[in-house]
């Protein structure tokens, strides 16, 4: 069969664009031909280039103030000058752009690019199969302030099977959202989702009559070994290194103060991979920049891994490391649902002293690589009984 997958799949955070890999690189282990659908909204392309459309960004501001209109003037005057100070910055970004754009276009089947629902409706990649996922695709926060209908799959022939594999979901910022989900749903064939938060507003909102799936995040889908061809070759390793690697979040100052703790009693060096310098991480001895084929190496060969992202503990988990958890404030429930399942509750804490303390602890692999492997077996599993079924639509 022919799959299109439709997904966040080109941000500068190299979770985004591995699981899309990992899931085309499944799908096509599996014997189908697959194509990442280049959906890219002005919305979301805005907030990844280097030269940031200052327009765009003031009535952006101008939009969302609810007060007076000289409140709304002011916001967006200002909206629109940060922006043309963003540039001033824009070296960074360049370098982003650069190392994300070589890597997607080296080992993603694109399509051709599309920007709106619009152009997907009156012109739909031919495909057998659309699938959604994974990622945080079902989060108004990240659609500009309310859901994409693209990411529901309202394009395409009737005839065409439609499924989700492991979408992220977030339906926190919506009063009765069983209500707004109700007609998005109707027409997706298979429902797969990645955490079980937000599982009892799917199975109202669809009234019971589709089977709600729960599966591994793409990344998981794939041992270590499979990411090896798409690691970076320009690499050496010099040093034992901690590595950090974290989202935006005050939990960032947790993880830097506690990687340097660390690393003063283990005479180790600290490497944070975050490649975006802010007032939380912007004291880290070493902070590289890196694409997506350099943090497979970075945590490949990384000693130990302090994180608070849910794909930095994903791959802490694929390449086997000695790692610890500062859970996001905000999203950490995904990685401690995860931790969860496989049996390494103990391996995140909210204190960073007390992370400090586990982290010393090792982790036998014996047991958790047999949980995973069995977690990876059922997901794929699943797959592939939804694909045979769609193919039979």
């Amino acid at each position: 069969m022919k799959i299109g997958i439709i997904t966040f799949h080109f941000p500068y955070n190299c979770g985004a664009t591995l699981q899309c890999l990992a899931l085309q690189t499944k799908l096509e282990s599996l014997g189908h031909e697959v194509c990442i659908i280049n959906y890219r909204p002005w919305y979301h392309q805005n907030r990844y280039t280097p030269m940031k459309n200052p327009i765009y960004w003031g009535k952006k501001c101008f939009d969302k103030e609810t007060r007076s209109f000289p409140r709304k003037v002011y916001k967006g005057m200002k909206g629109f000058f940060q922006t043309v100070s963003s540039w001033r910055g824009n070296a960074e970004t360049k370098i982003k752009d650069a190392k994300f754009s070589s890597f997607i276009q080296s080992n993603l089947h694109e399509t051709k690019v599309y920007r709106t629902l619009k152009q997907l409706q009156d012109n739909p990649p031919a495909c057998d199969v659309y699938i959604s996922g994974s990622d945080q695709l079902w989060n108004a926060g990240l659609t500009d302030g309310s859901f994409d209908e693209a990411y529901f799959m309202k394009f395409g022939s009737p005839e065409t099977g439609r499924m989700t594999y492991s979408v992220g979901t977030n339906f926190g910022s919506l009063q009765n959202p069983e209500a707004v989900l109700e007609d998005l749903v109707k027409d997706i064939d298979i429902i797969s989702i990645r955490e079980n938060k937000w599982r009892a507003v799917l199975e109202e909102a669809t009234h019971g009559n589709k089977e709600i799936h729960t599966d591994l995040d793409p990344t998981l889908l794939l041992n270590k070994e499979d990411y090896y061809p798409k690691m970076s070759d320009k690499l050496t390793k010099k040093e034992p290194y901690i590595l950090t690697y974290s989202m935006p979040n005050e939990t960032q100052k947790q993880i830097n103060n506690g990687a340097r703790l660390l690393g003063k009693e283990l005479g180790m060096k600290v490497i944070d991979i975050n490649g975006n310098p802010n007032g939380m991480n912007k004291k880290a001895d070493d902070s590289r920049i890196c694409g997506p084929d350099e943090f497979l190496w970075y945590m490949k060969n990384a000693d130990y891994v302090l994180t608070n992202s849910f794909h930095g503990t994903a791959f802490s988990l694929i390449f086997e490391k000695q790692f610890m958890v500062i859970p996001h404030s905000i999203t950490g429930y995904r990685a401690t649902e995860l931790l969860d399942k496989v049996g390494l509750s103990s391996r995140y804490k909210k204190i960073t002293t007390d992370a400090v303390e586990e982290m010393k602890k090792e982790i036998d692999y014996t047991q958790i690589r047999d949980r995973v492997q069995e977690l990876r077996q059922e997901s794929v599993d699943f797959l592939v009984s939804s694909l045979d079924k769609l193919g039979d639509k």
